[in-house]
C-alpha cells in the first residue's frame, strides 16, 4: 500500500502528519511511504531522517497513485480533486467552514477521515487529536500572556520588597483551558476559572486554580463540550463576569462550541475597564473569538490592555505537536487496517463511522451533508416532490368549492411565499448551470404566484364588499 505524507500548504502551518517514528513502523509492515520533501523540517525532522526510516523522500507531487494520504490542515480543493477513487486521507477536514474542500472529496470519490469527527470516548482517546492539540495550544497561549505582560507571574518576596503575584483569569475550562491553568501555576500566578460546565469546577480546583462561581444555571453539552448559550444567559453571564475580567492582569479565553462560532465571553467595555499593562489572548480567534473585535493574527490595543489574536498556535511549537499529532493519525491508520496490513474499513465500527466524512462519492456526516449538500437529493427525489405537489395541488382546487376559493387563495399565497424562500435557497447553493436556470426559474413563478395571488384575492374581497354595499 502506497502511503503518502503531505508538505502543508495553508500559510502558517508548520506541523506534519508522519513523523520517522511513526512512518519507521509502517515501512516494517510492507507499505510503501512518500513524504513530501521538506514536509517535516519545521518539525525537526529532515528528509534524511525520513530516508533513515526506510521512506522515499519525492520533491514533487505524493498525491499521485497513493491509496492512503496523510496531512494536517485541510486538503485544498484542488489536491482533493486529484485524489484517485477510492483513496483514504486521514487528517483535520473543517468541515463547518470548508465545504469547497468536502464536496472536492466527495466528487473524487475519496473516503476521508476527519480528525475533529473523532468520538470522544476511551477507546478513541489515543486517536483524539483535538484533545493532544489543545494540550499545545493551551501551553502555548499562556506562554504568548506572559511574554507581553510587563509584570512578573510569580510572586517574589526580595530586599528591595515584594512583588505580588499576577493574577490570570481563564475562560473556558476544556482541555486547553485545563492546560492554560496548569502553566499559569507553573509560572507562579493567581488563577481564577470558569466553565459553563458543572463538572470542570472539580476539574479547575484540582489545578489549584480558584472556580467562579457566578450563580447562574449550569449548562453542559454532549461529548464532555460546552453547550451554546442563549442570548439572555450570555448576557447575564458577561455581566457576573465584568468586576473579574477588571481586576485580571492577563486573561486567556479558550471556549469554543464544535462547528459553529466561539461564543462571545468579553465585550469591548469590559476589555476597556481592564488595568494598566493587562493582557488578553484569545484562544477562540480563528472561529470568531470570545473577545469583542479580536481578529486573528493580530495584536492590537484597547485602551490599557493588550489584546492578541492567537492564529496556528499549535504550529509555534511544531516538533512536540506534530510529535502528538502524528501519534493520533498512526493509531487511527492503524484501526483501518486488517491483520494483513490491507486496508479494511468496519463502517460498523462506531469510531470509523464516527470520524468518515466522505465515502463512495458521499457526504457521511450528516450536518455536513446538509451544508455541502448536492449528494443525497437526486432528480428522482424531486420529480417525486413535483409530482406529488401537482396532483395535491389539483385535487385541492378542483374539489374546493367556489365560495371558498378566498380563503384558498390565502393559503396558496403563503405556499407560494414558502416556494419562493426555496428556490432563492436552491438557486444559491446549486454548482451547476442546469440548477441555475430551473432555480431562476422557480423564483420567477413563485414571484408571479405570489403577487398576482394577492391581487386576485385583493380583487375577489372587492367584489364581495360591492355586494354587501349593494345589500
Amino acid at each position: 500500500m502506497r502511503i503518502a505524507v503531505v508538505a502543508e500548504r495553508r500559510p502558517g502551518e508548520r506541523r506534519v502528519a508522519a513523523l520517522p517514528a511513526t512512518v519507521a513502523p509502517l515501512v516494517r509492515a510492507g507499505h510503501e511511504v512518500v513524504v513530501a520533501s521538506g514536509a517535516g523540517v519545521a518539525a525537526l525532522a529532515d528528509d534524511d531522517a525520513y530516508r533513515a526510516a526506510g521512506a522515499t523522500v519525492v520533491d514533487g507531487d505524493v498525491l499521485t497513485g497513493a491509496d492512503v494520504v496523510l496531512h494536517v490542515r485541510p486538503l485544498l480543493p484542488a489536491d482533493a480533486g486529484a485524489l484517485r477513487p477510492g483513496a483514504v486521507t486521514i487528517g483535520f477536514a473543517s468541515p463547518a467552514t470548508e465545504p469547497d474542500g468536502v464536496r472536492a472529496l466527495r466528487d473524487a470519490g475519496a473516503t476521508s477521515f476527519a480528525m475533529e469527527l473523532v468520538p470522544r470516548i476511551s477507546r478513541a482517546q489515543s486517536m483524539d487529536a483535538l484533545t493532544s492539540q489543545s494540550l499545545v495550544t493551551g501551553y502555548r497561549c499562556v506562554l504568548e500572556a506572559a511574554v507581553r505582560l510587563p509584570r512578573f507571574f510569580p510572586l517574589f518576596m526580595t530586599a528591595a520588597g515584594t512583588v505580588p503575584p499576577a493574577t490570570v483569569l481563564v475562560l473556558g475550562a476544556g482541555v486547553a483551558g485545563l492546560q492554560a491553568i496548569a502553566t499559569a501555576k507553573r509560572l507562579g500566578a493567581v488563577v481564577q476559572a470558569y466553565d459553563v460546565r458543572p463538572s470542570s469546577a472539580d476539574e479547575v480546583r484540582s489545578m489549584g486554580a480558584t472556580f467562579l462561581d457566578l450563580g447562574l444555571e449550569v449548562l453542559e453539552g454532549s461529548g464532555g463540550y460546552a453547550r451554546e448559550l442563549g442570548e439572555d444567559r450570555a448576557q447575564r453571564q458577561r455581566e457576573a463576569l465584568a468586576p473579574y475580567v477588571a481586576k485580571a492582569d492577563a486573561l486567556i479565553t479558550t471556549a469554543a462550541v464544535p462547528g459553529r462560532q466561539a461564543p462571545l465571553l468579553v465585550t469591548s467595555d469590559m476589555v476597556e475597564a481592564m488595568g494598566p499593562g493587562s493582557v488578553v489572548v484569545d484562544l477562540a480567534a480563528e472561529s470568531g473569538g470570545n473577545v469583542q473585535g479580536v481578529v486573528a493574527g493580530e495584536t492590537r490595543q484597547v485602551r490599557h490592555a493588550t489584546v492578541v489574536g492567537l492564529q496556528d498556535a499549535a504550529s509555534a511549537m511544531p516538533a512536540d505537536a506534530s510529535r502528538l499529532y502524528a501519534k493520533n493519525v498512526a493509531n487511527l491508520l492503524a484501526l483501518l487496517l486488517d491483520d494483513a496490513g490491507a486496508l479494511a474499513l468496519d463502517l460498523d465500527d462506531e469510531i470509523v463511522d464516527a470520524a468518515c466524512l466522505t465515502h463512495a462519492g458521499a457526504v457521511r456526516h450528516a450536518p455536513t451533508r446538509l451544508q455541502a449538500g448536492g449528494d443525497d437529493v437526486t432528480a428522482t427525489a424531486w420529480l417525486t416532490v413535483f409530482v406529488l405537489a401537482v396532483f395535491v395541488g389539483f385535487e385541492v382546487v378542483a374539489k374546493v368549492s367556489s365560495t371558498l376559493h378566498t380563503p384558498l387563495m390565502s393559503g396558496a399565497n403563503a405556499i407560494h411565499g414558502v416556494v419562493l424562500v426555496g428556490a432563492v435557497l436552491v438557486t444559491g447553493r446549486t454548482e451547476t448551470t442546469a440548477g441555475l436556470v430551473l432555480g431562476l426559474v422557480a423564483v420567477v413563478l413563485a414571484t408571479v404566484n405570489l403577487v398576482g395571488g394577492f391581487v386576485v384575492t385583493d380583487r375577489m374581497l372587492e367584489m364581495f364588499r360591492g355586494r354587501e354595499g349593494r345589500r
